[in-house]
């Protein structure tokens, strides 16, 4: 089993991919953060999968599969802020999906934004950039990884997480499982005040999305087509089956 780091980005809506891996994984280390992991790394490196909220450039260096999938900015964003102006509630309202934002809502996710205008936090570009303090650099990090995976096209991500592992392909198609205020139009408010951050995640999302078809076309390619990429995964993951038995399989499912 090829030892793996999944970089999973808060509210990235990457739980979904970790439980997949988690299948094939059983034994990982999840730490809850990435200074936790920083100031203690040995603590976690005895497992062949990391896990968890940790940044590229604190594992960069490791020898392994690298994966990490990126969510649209505005759809991150918005869970962000929602996730932190409700976390207080007792009814754990963040945990839920939204289906509009409210007068008083919308003036608690404008704090919210200018707080986190002045940390620097909450950019998916800190969690990639080879440098954290440097979010505009995160493009340049993408093309380390073995595979970018994008949340709205989750499956399509597994697979290509599957081809760089030798595993299987994903026996059943996922949803990405996202909580917060995502699905909604980011208020022109908080887009003003958050046009930087924005930006430096939208910099590194086209760089993911290019990245992305790029790696789907070479996996159609290597698999034939796009129909026939879960039987070439399977096949690939059990070598025992011959090249024969391959086209077998392909012409009794697709014919």
């Amino acid at each position: 089993m090829r030892p793996a780091v999944f970089i999973h980005i808060f509210k990235g809506g990457g739980t979904s991919a970790s439980d997949w891996l988690l299948e094939h994984y059983p034994e990982s280390s999840a730490p809850p953060d990435s200074t936790t992991f920083a100031l203690a790394p040995d603590d976690y490196l005895d497992t062949p999968l990391l896990r968890g909220h940790i940044r590229f450039q604190d594992v960069m260096h490791l020898d392994r599969t690298m994966l990490t999938i990126i969510r649209e900015p505005s759809a991150q964003t918005m869970s962000v802020l929602w996730h932190i102006a409700s976390q207080a509630k007792e009814d754990r309202e963040h945990r839920l999906l939204v289906d509009e934002i409210s007068p008083e809502s919308e003036r608690g996710l404008v704090t919210v934004a200018r707080e986190l205008i002045e940390t620097r936090g909450g950019m998916q570009a800190q969690y990639i950039s080879p440098d954290s303090n440097e979010p505009e650099r995160a493009p340049e990090a993408i093309p380390k990884f073995h595979a970018v995976g994008l949340t709205e096209r989750l499956h399509d991500s597994l697979r290509l997480f599957a081809w760089n592992l030798g595993l299987p392909a994903p026996s059943v198609i996922p949803h990405a499982r996202n909580s917060g205020a995502g699905d909604i139009e980011m208020p022109s408010k908080i887009r003003e005040i958050l046009d930087e951050h924005i930006r430096y995640d939208n910099r590194m999302y086209d760089a993911a999305r290019e990245r992305f078809d790029s790696d789907f076309s070479e996996l159609c390619k290597a698999a034939g087509s796009e129909r026939q990429i879960d039987a070439y995964l399977n096949y690939r993951a059990a070598p025992k089956f011959s090249k024969q038995a391959l086209r077998q399989l392909i012409a009794r499912k697709f014919t």
